[in-house]
């Protein structure tokens, strides 16, 4: 075994970190709160923050930033301004963490058992693994366990707590990482990359350079921490090697920011900058025994394993480059307010310029149809084989058939802004005079409500109807007989919505963020993204689910796991201002460039260890 993996096994042995005596550039141990980086030169921002023990591991949870601190049976929580909100007791030897949109998950090397703990600290259960368990994957129901000195991965089952099954892999499985359709296993000790499908069948064994201790995927390709070669591979899916890079003594972790490779050199104290071609842009000297890296949206955040401190590092993150757009020329006119609108029916697409006062029927290659509807329509919906348009100019409800023959206008409230079919029902939001309507599908008004200021943004969770309220900065929740449910504080200026399956999404254009809601209302997540988001988009490729954010004012956009995680960035277009997706590819519409753009939903993937 190389020097990093041997660090594993004497993490495990040693006394109470903050027991020993260590040599490391800091002459005292500070006390809890922000205290200046040892090192920090000028490519890189650093600000390290002191913990009250050395942490092992690191996780960002969407809203803050998590540590466990392994020898002393504890784990912390941070704010992403490095102040200490909490530090809970464990079970012993707390080696990695992981996040299931709800709950920790924590693997206790030496118990041999992973626990659950909520975000508030409580206990919530420990559950027997195979011997020494390190690292995890949540995937939508299922959590993974690599169990290092048992050769074999354990899966869970989220939702009622059970062993589902245990699958054999190589010798001293300790990483993984989940490329959109398949998992891969480092097995550290047999020098072996396991390819598994997600029913836990060994697709294929690829021998590696030494040691491989850590993994992820930049949306492409697979990339692997050689401790034993101080080096990283890039691999493609099909076991390829396409690179081996070198970079500084005893490599520990690796985590993909987006745009750029991070890893973490244990035994040279340093953090280093990769571009996906493999070459080192940047490296800094990092605390004492950079073990573990977590991603916040903006900064990597760094484990200094040997002393009780996480460094954060940056804003550190760049868009990847696009996929080769497929586009086609539009004529709608540049940023403006309102905004166009995208829907895909099934078998087409269609566009609401309101601009030019039409709706277009496009493919990606050229427009099929453009058709005149009412004045300034800025959002559609579908229902049956049926195509309704919102015409806030005009103050009404556009029903086109799927031809694109104008079949009926229906009269609203002022500005018309937004639609949702509930199944049944047609509902559109009112901005003008701050009320939502449902109509029958034939027109008629059921009932008008009162709800916030600009109701605009319309969601539909199966059982009711959610109203984003851009100048009150609440959403608002209504039941299919028109009773208020509640209103909820939400990010500023939300402006579009979407429905997982389980919780609500908000975009909120004015604070670069977007929020996820319980069904209760409770705020489940904050999470940064780029500036202004304007539209939301929720989809499910191969059972994986994503939620994507189009970032109007800086050309991206951010494809997002379940619990807040950023799996790309992808650049688009100028103004990306409303997003739809086929069964296999999303579209977006780039307002200021004119254009549509089609990227695959497998773009990027979702990473664990």
């Amino acid at each position: 075994m190389g020097y990093a993996v041997a660090k594993i096994i004497l993490l495990s042995f040693l006394g109470a970190v903050s027991g020993l005596s260590i040599s490391c550039s800091r002459s005292e141990v500070p006390p809890v709160g922000e205290v200046p980086s040892a090192q920090a030169p000028a490519v890189f921002e650093m600000t390290s923050f002191a913990l009250p023990h050395p942490p092992m591991a690191l996780l960002f949870d969407g809203e803050n930033i998590w540590a466990a601190l392994y020898k002393n049976a504890k784990v912390a929580k941070l704010g992403r301004d490095g102040s200490v909100l909490g530090v809970y007791p464990v079970a012993n030897t707390p080696v990695q963490l992981s996040f299931d949109g709800e709950n920790l998950w924590i693997t206790h090397f030496e118990e041999h058992i992973v626990t659950r703990l909520s975000l508030d600290g409580n206990q919530l259960g420990a559950y027997q693994t195979g011997l020494s368990p390190r690292g995890m994957f949540v995937d939508d129901s299922n959590l993974w366990v690599a169990n290092s000195m048992s050769g074999s991965l354990t899966k869970f089952s989220l939702a009622d707590e059970r062993v589902i099954e245990e699958y054999p892999v190589g010798d001293g499985p300790l990483a993984m990482v989940f490329d959109g359709t398949n998992l891969w296993v480092a097995n550290y000790i047999g020098d072996t990359i396991n390819k598994l499908s997600p029913e836990g069948a060994v697709l294929a064994t690829i021998q590696s350079e030494p040691d491989p201790v850590a993994l992820a995927f930049d949306g492409e390709n697979i990339w692997v921490v050689s401790a034993g070669n101080n080096s990283v591979i890039k691999m493609a899916k099909d076991g390829t090697v396409l690179g081996v890079f070198q970079v500084p003594d005893g490599p520990s972790d690796i985590l993909f920011d987006g745009g750029f490779m991070w890893v973490a050199s244990f035994g040279a104290n340093k953090v280093s900058k990769l571009n996906l071609e493999g070459s080192i842009i940047g490296e800094a000297t990092v605390g004492d025994g950079p073990w573990d890296l977590a991603f916040d949206g903006t900064h990597v955040w760094v484990a200094d394993a040997l002393v009780p401190l996480v460094t954060k590092m940056g804003p550190v993150s760049a868009p990847m480059p696009a996929p080769a757009p497929e586009t086609v020329r539009r004529t709608w006119s540049k940023v403006q307010d309102p905004l166009p609108d995208i829907l895909y029916d099934g078998g087409s697409v269609w566009i609401a310029d309101p601009a030019s006062d039409k709706v277009d029927l496009v493919s990606l290659g050229s427009t099929i149809g453009g058709f005149t509807v009412g004045k300034a329509p800025v959002a559609l919906a579908t229902e049956k084989d049926r195509i309704w348009v919102a015409n806030s100019g005009a103050d009404t409800i556009g029903r086109i058939g799927a031809d694109g023959e104008r079949l009926v206008d229906f009269a609203a409230g002022r500005e018309p802004w937004d639609l949702e079919f509930d199944g049944q029902d047609m509902w559109v939001s009112n901005a003008g005079d701050n009320t939502v309507t449902k109509l029958s599908v034939y027109g008629g008004e059921l009932f008008t409500v009162k709800v916030g200021s600009r109701p605009g943004a319309l969601g539909f969770d199966g059982t009711r109807m959610w109203v984003a309220n851009a100048l009150d900065d609440t959403v608002t929740v209504v039941s299919l007989d028109g009773e208020l449910i509640g209103t909820f504080p939400v990010g500023k200026g939300p402006l579009d919505l979407t429905f997982d399956g389980k919780n609500m999404w908000v975009a909120n254009s004015l604070d670069k963020t977007v929020t996820k809601l319980a069904p209760d209302g409770s705020r489940l997540g904050v999470y940064s993204v780029g500036d202004t988001p304007v539209s939301l988009i929720f989809t499910e490729f191969h059972g994986d689910g994503h939620v994507w954010v189009a970032n109007l004012r800086d050309d991206t956009v951010i494809k997002l796991s379940l619990d807040g995680r950023r799996v790309a960035v992808v650049e688009t277009g100028d103004a990306p201002a409303a997003l739809t997706a086929t069964e296999q590819d999303l579209i977006v519409v780039n307002s200021g460039s004119q254009t549509l753009q089609k990227m695959p939903l497998d773009t990027g993937g979702a990473t664990a260890r």
